[in-house]
């Protein structure tokens, strides 16, 4: 099972994690791109957001910033490693990433 279609990037809310919602680095006024666009370049996770994490991209030249939320911690967990893993894939292929041994 692709990355994308794991049933854990759906919340119990109904929220999808995957594709991060794109925010451009240099502020509010500048256009977002959607979906799985650019490379990725950098993941962290904050104390403070355990099941959270950030991504980083380049797209077209410009950085931008994304967030996704897990319900379960160690799916979080699996989930940057298998990211920190892949940095520098453009996030077409993030998402075509084979997740199975999680299921």
């Amino acid at each position: 099972m692709q990355l994308r279609d794991h049933p854990f990037m759906t919340r119990i809310s109904g929220i999808r994690a995957w594709p991060p919602l794109w925010v451009d680095t240099r502020g509010p006024s500048y256009r977002n791109p959607v979906g799985e666009v650019g490379s990725l370049k950098r993941v962290e996770q904050h104390a403070a957001i355990a099941n959270g994490l950030f991504l980083w991209i380049e797209h077209e030249g410009e950085s931008y910033i994304g967030m996704m939320h897990f319900d379960d911690l160690s799916f979080c967990l699996l989930i940057r490693q298998a990211l920190t893993e892949n940095i520098g894939l453009t996030m077409k292929e993030v998402g075509d990433i084979d997740l199975s041994s999680l299921l």
